[in-house]
């Protein structure tokens, strides 16, 4: 989330979601050997995605099969 300030700067607001992805392809051989999760805010427990991550996060990053489903870079 973001707001703006009194001089209509924009500032960071409160984190909605933590994405997590784990590679273990015997695990996850149906998903690119991807585990995704979605954690709460700022929790480490609530999750956010559960048993719906094929639909909820694979789908999206097939477009990034090239790139092994990763959508981020490092930073150089």
């Amino acid at each position: 989330l973001e707001s703006r300030t009194s001089d209509n700067a924009l500032q960071e607001g409160g984190r909605k979601v933590v994405g997590v992805m784990h590679k273990d392809a015997k695990k996850w051989p149906d998903t690119g050997g991807w585990g995704f999760e979605g954690f709460k805010g700022d929790s480490k427990t609530e999750r956010a995605v559960g048993k719906n991550a094929a639909a909820a996060c694979y789908a999206c990053h097939t477009q990034q099969k090239e790139r092994d489903f990763v959508f981020s870079v490092y930073r150089k």
